[in-house]
């Protein structure tokens, strides 16, 4: 995908790197100058900002990756799908807004046209603080809706865990629509989630700890195929809960729970599992990390960082802190995830 990967300190430095010719990505911490980037990049590109980037172990805000591509590769910019949509190509990055409500959807769609063994995998933009500050550049804008996609016949491997455990005991979603959940088992979302973490661990949870309770004990969603899908709670009116990533009506949930030692064994094996079904030489590895991973584990994130580092010491590891991780585990389905690591070999 990447010919090679510039990390830029300020907007300006772009001049430095950019040649008319080109074609680029940009990955930027939230606090880059992302939204006057466009002055000083006079070639074709596209963009999306995230709460952290990361070289190896590194972790930014306040810079960014100026990926400059290679010339098979395609560089697109979708934001409603046409009747006759097709793609051809085997291998796909995407970038989204994390926080659009029916973005799950959108997805699956575009996937449904892609060739049998396709791979796709890729992240959802925003900010930490979840603002409606623009968080895209399609080439033209900087944009709050739509899809920046990378394309071409490069094989990618991707390996996908999050490291959570799912309670046995399911209940029904019984009002819900995009990212918000109004009812579980016919109960306001809220004070559902509030009686059951103070029933089942004696945890208080009120609207202004919700994310940070959340993180640790998520609704869970059961899957065919793949790694069940974690939905943090991110906020609440009392009421509603709105979650990163929509929600199915009548679909069943459960609360999850975890610890840092198995958010670490997640890392390894995702990046075990991208290592081995690699079936060339590749010079890149590509980590699709959550954000809330980080903000679960603070100062000792660094450990599962130097995780996927040693998994893949041979590749040149570059990152992001997503809100919102995107991968397909099969050949059937594409899932919208939450505080999972997702790994790409390229």
């Amino acid at each position: 995908m990447f010919l090679h990967v510039n990390v830029l300190n300020q907007a300006k430095d772009a001049k430095e790197f950019v040649n008319p010719n080109g074609r680029y990505l940009v990955l930027a911490g939230e606090d880059f100058d992302f939204l006057n980037l466009e002055e000083y990049i006079d070639a074709i590109w596209m963009g999306a900002v995230f709460p952290k980037i990361f070289n190896k172990t590194s972790l930014y805000s306040d810079k960014a990756f100026l990926c400059t591509l290679q010339e098979s590769v395609h560089l697109d910019w979708i934001y409603e799908l046409e009747d006759d949509f097709v793609l051809s190509s085997k291998s796909y990055m995407v970038f989204v807004n994390g926080l659009e409500s029916f973005i799950s959807s959108k997805l699956e769609d575009i996937f449904s046209n892609t060739p049998h063994d396709a791979v796709m995998f890729g992240a959802g933009a925003g900010r930490s603080t979840m603002d409606s500050m623009q968080c895209l550049y399609n080439g033209k804008n900087y944009v709050n809706s739509g899809i920046v996609m990378l394309s071409s016949d490069n094989d990618i491997s991707i390996g996908v865990k999050h490291g959570y455990e799912v309670e046995n005991d399911f209940h029904i979603i019984t009002n819900a629509k995009g990212n918000m959940i109004y009812s579980i088992d016919n109960k306001s979302a809220f004070n559902f989630y509030q009686d059951i973490l103070k029933y089942r661990y004696n945890i208080d949870v009120n609207k202004d700890n919700i994310f940070e309770i959340g993180l640790k004990y998520p609704l869970m969603f059961n899957v065919t195929y793949g790694e069940d899908i974690v939905r943090i709670p991110v906020k609440t009116d009392g009421e509603i809960i709105w979650s990163v990533g929509e929600i199915e009506q009548n679909s069943f949930v459960a609360i999850g729970k975890t610890k840092e030692s198995a958010l670490l064994e997640a890392a390894k094996e995702s990046s075990l599992i991208a290592k081995n079904n690699l079936n060339h030489v590749g010079n890149t590895c590509f980590v699709v990390e959550c954000f809330g991973r980080f903000a679960y584990s603070m100062e000792n994130f660094k450990n599962e960082l130097n995780e996927i580092k040693n998994q893949m010491k041979d590749l040149n590891l570059y990152g992001i802190l997503s809100m919102g991780e995107i991968a397909n585990t099969s050949k059937l389905n594409l899932e919208f995830y939450n505080s999972t690591c997702v790994i790409g070999a390229l």
